[in-house]
């Protein structure tokens, strides 16, 4: 097992380490010196050259990067441990993020209820404020819908870790639907979703935005994805929302909030009838959801002729 550690240089390492981790590119993660006060980049690879591939690969989107890692040899071991230092248990309401290996010490509350997860290297834990705005939004929907939770579906578009999939099918929405383009982080979504008993209630599929969302609909559609790729699918995510549903997007950052909302309220509104528009900022990250009306208001009764039967 090959080691790749690169120190992220400091005029840069707050921007970096958020549009890193959102990009969820497997094998890497960022780790925290806080002895040092520095960010490493750390790879884990079995073979030296796939990981002076990847690597390569990352510094065509950060070329501010050095151009050589510090490359080491380690046990297997080290990297499979590494990840779990930045995975704590977090909860909003009743329901409880938890990791797999704290399930049996850690103490939940009366009333509440857990997702158990093991979210391997940069697939998402929820603790990063793009997931957690989501799954905040999760969490509200299900309490203003009600006992109607059991019959409302939820995609879970870019599902990374399968965590807002599998919060949604905790949660009662049904049915439950979940994708991402990286086949290991549907593999990882599955293997979660077993974790907690939910491998029967939710369907998951390795596809692109096009693929994924094609002849899809739900009543609650969550994107979790990046600006530019939210903006690239702006009428194929609008589309895919019921009448009297709700689109969340995140993986915005704040200083892009109003650019991405600038493309799609209207184009909510074009398409139906009119919206709801709501937005948080949680750090330097933002949401924006839009709620669909139940019926289309442009399309009015015409008034009764008075001479028109009864029927």
């Amino acid at each position: 097992m090959f080691q790749l550690l690169v120190e992220i240089p400091a005029e840069f390492s707050s921007g970096f380490e958020d549009r890193f981790m959102e990009m969820e590119i497997p094998s890497w993660t960022i780790r925290e010196d806080r002895i040092r006060r520095r960010l490493d980049l750390i790879g884990y690879f079995d073979f030296e050259k796939d990981g002076l591939e990847s690597y390569r690969s990352i510094r065509a989107n950060f070329p501010s990067l050095p151009e050589t890692p510090i490359l080491s040899k380690v046990q297997d071991r080290d990297w499979k441990e590494a990840y779990k230092d930045h995975f704590q248990p977090w909860s909003v309401g009743r329901l409880h993020w938890v990791p797999t290996w704290l399930r049996d010490n850690y103490p939940l509350p009366e009333g509440a209820m857990a997702v158990y997860l093991d979210p391997g290297m940069a697939f998402g834990t929820g603790n990063h404020e793009t997931t957690r705005l989501c799954a905040i939004r999760l969490v509200e929907a299900a309490a203003d819908w009600g006992d109607s939770v059991g019959g409302r579906s939820v995609i879970d578009a870019g599902c990374g870790s399968g965590i807002l999939a599998i919060s949604a099918a905790r949660l009662g929405f049904d049915p439950v639907y979940g994708f991402d383009i990286d086949m290991a982080a549907v593999q990882i979504a599955s293997n979660n979703a077993a974790e907690n008993n939910m491998q029967r209630r939710i369907e998951w599929a390795s596809a692109g935005m096009e693929a994924g969302m094609k002849d899809r609909k739900a009543d609650l559609v969550l994107a979790n994805i990046l600006s530019n790729v939210l903006i690239q699918n702006a009428q194929r995510l609008v589309d895919a929302v019921r009448p009297g549903g709700r689109l969340v997007l995140s993986g915005i950052l704040a200083r892009e909030m109003d650019d991405v909302r600038a493309i799609f309220e209207p184009l909510a509104r074009n398409t139906w009838g009119a919206c709801e528009r709501r937005s948080r900022i949680d750090g330097e990250w933002a949401d924006i959801q839009l709620g669909r009306p139940i019926k289309d208001p442009r399309q009015t009764i015409p008034p009764r002729n008075p001479s028109d039967k009864l029927q």
